[in-house]
């Protein structure tokens, strides 16, 4: 006879067949953060800045410049830097309520 089963046994069964869904959900997650960081790096290039161009308007080395372009950003205010050098404006986003509400701030508040 047929054993019939639920879609959350189903699921759950996929999902570790899969490599579960925690390591499903951090890969979701770590290629949102690559392509995010990709498109900084698109809008600096269109801007017509280098890396070196924007480490000047910083004040900091073209290596930090390439560190940030590649997720290794050690403050709030430094990736409000780089954004600011690039042309852009740092905003910080909370969600509510599973994302119903949310709350954005400008960084720095003016």
């Amino acid at each position: 006879m047929t054993e019939w089963h639920t879609w959350d046994e189903v699921r759950d069964e996929l999902a570790d067949a899969l490599g579960g869904t925690d390591e499903q959900a951090q890969r979701v997650e770590q290629l949102r953060r690559d392509l995010a960081l990709q498109r900084l790096v698109e809008l600096r290039k269109r801007a017509g800045l280098r890396q070196v161009d924007v480490a000047a308007r910083m004040g900091v080395s073209k290596a930090r410049v390439s560190h940030i372009e590649h997720g290794a950003v050690a403050t709030i205010e430094l990736l409000a830097r780089y954004l600011d050098a690039i042309g852009g404006r740092l905003e910080i986003a909370a969600a509510f309520n599973g994302g119903a509400e949310r709350v954005i701030l400008d960084w720095p508040a003016a």
